[in-house]
C-alpha cells in the first residue's frame, strides 16, 4: 500500500495546497515521501507526490522516478517482471544508485508508441500515472478488477486577469478520496481502464483551458482458462502464489478460518510448493467465533501465529476510523 497524488494543471498555483493534500494520505506510505514538479515551456505543470511503503527493492526503489521523456509513479505490484528489449536494470541515467529489482520500473519500458497498449502487457495489480514531458500528455491506468484504489477530480477555477477572467480546468488523481475533498465532484477511476489526459484551449473561447480525456479499455493479456482437471487449477493457483513472492520483507498470511485463505497460506508456507520461507499468520475476530478458532488451529500448524480477539463494542467503535483510513 502506497499513496499517490498527482495534479495536471495549466498553472503552478496549486503547489502549496498540493503538499497539504499529500500529507492527508501519509499513512499509506510511512517509509519515504517525494514530490516531483515538471513545468513545461507553455506553463503546463505536472505535480506528482508519492508516499512509499517499501516492500520491493527496499533500498533503491524510490518514486516518482524520471527519465529523459517520462516521469512515473506506481502503486501496486507487477508480477513476474521480465524486461523486454531495453535492459531497464542497467539504465544508469535513471537508476543513479545502480542496479534495482523494483517491479515498478517495468514502466520504464513505456514509449510514445506503446503507451496506449502498455497496460494490456501488465500482469499485476496497479494504479499508475505516467507523464510524457515532451508531448505534455498524462497516461493513467488502473488494474482490471480494481484491486488498487484510485480517484480523480476535474477542478474548475476562475482567476482574474488584467482585463478579464481566465477559467482553468485541472485534473487530480489520488489513492484516497480524502486527498481530493473540496476540489469538485470526486469520481472513482474505473477499473480496467486507461485515461489519456491533455490540456487545450476550447475553440469557443480563448479564455478557457480545459482537460481533454480519452478512455481505452485494457484488454486481458491471457485467455480465461476453462479447467477440466483439478490438477490444472491447482498448478495455476500455486503459480499465482509463487509470482507474488518477489518482495524483500517478511511475509504474513491473513486467515479467516475459511477454505480459501487456508489453502493459500498452506501453499505459501510449504516448501513442497515453494522455497522454504517462514510465514507468520494473523487472524482477528470475536472471542467465541468458530472461524477464529479454526484460523488459530490452522495458523499454529503452519508456523508462528498471532490472534486478536475483540468485542462487538470495540468493533463498532472502530468503524468510523476504518472508513476514514
Amino acid at each position: 500500500m502506497c499513496g499517490i497524488l498527482c495534479c495536471f494543471s495549466p498553472t503552478d498555483d496549486k503547489i502549496t495546497s498540493f503538499t497539504t493534500r499529500l500529507e492527508s494520505i501519509k499513512h499509506r506510505g510511512p517509509d519515504e515521501t517525494n514530490i516531483k514538479i515538471v513545468q513545461s515551456t507553455n506553463l503546463t505543470t505536472f505535480l506528482c507526490g508519492f508516499h512509499r511503503l517499501a516492500i520491493t527493492d527496499v533500498l533503491h526503489g524510490t518514486q516518482p522516478f524520471e527519465s529523459e521523456d517520462w516521469i512515473h509513479v506506481h502503486n501496486g505490484e507487477f508480477y513476474d517482471v521480465r524486461p523486454t528489449g531495453l535492459n531497464i536494470y542497467e539504465d544508469e541515467d535513471m537508476y543513479k544508485s545502480g542496479r534495482t529489482g523494483s517491479d515498478s520500473y517495468k514502466l520504464k519500458e513505456m514509449t510514445n508508441d506503446n503507451a496506449l497498449d502498455f497496460p494490456s502487457t501488465l500482469n499485476g495489480i496497479f494504479a499508475y500515472c505516467s507523464y510524457n514531458k515532451s508531448t505534455e500528455t498524462l497516461y493513467v491506468a488502473r488494474d482490471r478488477v480494481g484491486v488498487i484504489p484510485l480517484y480523480y477530480v476535474v477542478e474548475t477555477e476562475t482567476l482574474p486577469t488584467a482585463n478579464d477572467e481566465q477559467t482553468y480546468e485541472r485534473i487530480w488523481f489520488a489513492s484516497e478520496a480524502k486527498a481530493l475533498i473540496g476540489l469538485g465532484e470526486i469520481h472513482m477511476f474505473p477499473p480496467n481502464n486507461l485515461m489519456v489526459c491533455s490540456l487545450q484551449k476550447k475553440e469557443s473561447s480563448s479564455h478557457f483551458m480545459s482537460v481533454l480525456t480519452e478512455y481505452y479499455e485494457i484488454l486481458p493479456p491471457y485467455p480465461t482458462s476453462n479447467y477440466t482437471h483439478g490438477t490444472e487449477f491447482f498448478e495455476d493457483l500455486v503459480n499465482a502464489v509463487t509470482i507474488r513472492l518477489q518482495d524483500e520483507v517478511p511475509w504474513g498470511a491473513a486467515l479467516s478460518g475459511g477454505l480459501d485463505s487456508s489453502i493459500i497460506a498452506a501453499i505459501l508456507a510449504r516448501p513442497t510448493y515453494n522455497e522454504s520461507i517462514e510465514v507468520r499468520s494473523f487472524c482477528i475476530g470475536f472471542e467465541n467465533s468458530t472461524d477464529l478458532k479454526i484460523a488459530e488451529t490452522w495458523g499454529n500448524y503452519l508456523g508462528p501465529h498471532f490472534s486478536m480477539k475483540i468485542t462487538v463494542d470495540e468493533a463498532l467503535k472502530s468503524v468510523q476510523d476504518v472508513i476514514w483510513a
